[in-house]
């Protein structure tokens, strides 16, 4: 009769069979020989009790008690591995013959199935930023759970980086176990073996000048053994790219006198990404300038009063943007009439003023 310890295994797991003898009634008279089977999955690593047998070291295993064997009870033990090619389950199978008299009977078992237990993987991914800006670094990390057991094939991550994102580097905090490619797409393995356990992979990409709307990367992972492994969550990231928003503004003549007009132009140039909320222009006018009209307010929408709100709409695409407006130089002006245009708002958090902003006309 044969048994098997443990019940079941996993790949790289040492299997060991013991094979129980009994000899009964008399001494035998020729070679009992005891021949197992090793199926797919299985591979012979030693002999670790013959006790009274003699065996050979390959596959199939043969051992075998001498002539003149007495009665009584004889224990075989031996061990195998098991290799990464293993199914659901891993077979062998014990005969025995000779010894003198009758066919041997196998008792119990002579036939053994292990049922091989498969690693069952999971990963997820997230981003440290939910907006970004091109010129930005964005830092990913992604987690690997391998579970019930260890990977009996590599396990491989693939990320291919969207229009807009440039590889940057492997972070240093990614798990020893991962060995990666570097590029586009980024190739990150771990390698058969790996036990259970989480490991992550974390890496930086740059947001550069190709980025439109938004920027977007996906991961997948494959092999591992056992089933397809499985994202859990986020796997495939859309980043939106947020709006640039710069302004600048000019007037002329560049002296007056009272009754005078002064002419102001406010050039605004939104950048990298269409507006995703109302961009607006505030031009609160000192003492001695009174609004006149504004003359020429393009995409703007203002008002006629004092401070002057012009705003752009959300959805306005990259381009430039050109207000022009009128204010008079009132009588109660002093030695110089002054104003400031403020942005705000249009998805940039801060929109910058790239010149001339406040202005003092002499």
């Amino acid at each position: 009769e044969k048994s098997a310890s443990p019940a079941s295994a996993e790949v790289g797991d040492t299997i060991t069979y013991t094979v129980t003898t009994t000899v009964a009634n008399a001494t035998t008279d020729a070679v009992f020989t005891l021949t197992d089977t090793l199926g797919t999955g299985l591979a012979l690593d030693t002999v670790t009790a013959p006790g009274d047998y003699t065996c050979n070291a390959t596959n199939p295993l043969e051992c075998t008690l001498p002539p003149g064997t007495t009665p009584g009870t004889y224990v075989l033990e031996y061990t195998t591995t098991v290799t990464p090619d293993a199914g659901d389950t891993v077979a062998n199978s014990v005969v025995g013959a000779g010894g003198g008299g009758d066919d041997p009977e196998c008792s119990a078992d002579c036939d053994i199935e292990t049922p091989i237990t498969e690693p069952v993987i999971t990963f997820n991914k997230v981003a440290d930023v939910s907006e970004v800006s091109i010129g930005d670094t964005v830092t990913y990390t992604v987690t690997v759970n391998v579970a019930d057991a260890a990977l009996s094939e590599t396990f491989t991550l693939e990320d291919t980086l969207g229009t807009g994102l440039t590889f940057d580097a492997v972070d240093g905090g990614t798990s020893t176990e991962f060995s990666c490619s570097p590029g586009n797409p980024l190739f990150c393995t771990l390698p058969v073996g790996t036990s259970t356990g989480t490991y992550t992979l974390i890496y930086t990409v740059a947001v550069n000048s190709n980025a439109l709307e938004q920027v977007s990367n996906a991961v997948t992972g494959t092999g591992g053994g056992g089933d397809d492994p499985q994202c859990e969550i986020d796997c495939d990231i859309d980043l939106p790219v947020t709006p640039e928003i710069s302004y600048e503004k000019s007037a002329t003549p560049a002296f007056v006198e009272v009754g005078d007009i002064i002419t102001y132009t406010v050039t605004t140039t939104v950048a990298n990404a269409t507006t995703d909320a109302v961009f607006t222009l505030t031009d609160t006018l000192g003492i001695g300038l009174a609004l006149d009209a504004v003359t020429a307010p393009g995409d703007y929408t203002c008002n006629a009063a004092n401070p002057l709100e012009c705003t752009l709409p959300s959805g306005t695409t990259p381009g430039t943007y050109v207000l022009e407006y009128t204010a008079t130089v009132t009588p109660d002006a002093g030695d110089t009439v002054a104003n400031s245009v403020v942005g705000a708002g249009g998805g940039d958090d801060e929109p910058e003023c790239s010149a001339d902003c406040d202005i003092e006309t002499p």
